[in-house]
């Protein structure tokens, strides 16, 4: 039940930032799973986090029947465990940059990227090269789930659906 309600979040983060993406070029739908690292580790407090997340390679595009070969994000912010600054009513934001490519298109892809953070959901935007957006959790990911429920997330198994042009 707890999946079924992660993966309807999802879906309905998704769908909302799907309209954001260009209707004159190539849009598509992929599920992205890796790993982020996050320095210092997450805890309890908000505090200045760098953070940086590498795909695990050949997971699947929806559309384009294409494959992730890479994509990597990094960037930084306030971030704890139970959500980033930009969530809980403080002024700031939680970016960065990544790069992506995929089996149909093995030039990389460069975009810059905005997230909001709850509760082990992360929904983002991207603009610049890739333009759409998606919605990422680790809350399915029992160790990832229990680094922060025991406030020591530094490695987090994730998993993101991620819509757009790119």
């Amino acid at each position: 039940m707890k999946r079924l309600i992660l993966l309807a979040s999802l879906c309905v983060g998704i769908a909302a930032l799907v309209p954001v993406a260009s209707a004159s070029a190539a849009e598509d739908a992929c599920t992205i799973e890796g790993n982020a690292e996050l320095t210092p580790h997450l805890g309890a407090e908000l505090k200045s986090t760098k953070f940086s997340f590498v795909a695990t390679p050949g997971t699947s595009c929806s559309v384009s029947k294409s494959t992730i070969t890479e994509a990597t994000v990094t960037g930084e912010g306030e971030l704890s465990c139970p959500a980033g600054e930009n969530i809980v009513g403080l002024n700031g934001k939680v970016s960065g940059e990544g790069t992506i490519r995929r089996s149909i298109d093995p030039a990389a892809k460069h975009f810059k990227f905005e997230l909001v953070a709850t509760a082990g959901v992360v929904s983002f935007k991207a603009s610049g090269e890739v333009t759409g957006g998606g919605a990422a959790e680790f809350l399915t990911h029992k160790e990832a789930a229990e680094k922060c429920a025991k406030l020591n997330a530094g490695g987090l198994e994730f998993t993101a659906l991620v819509a757009g042009t790119f």
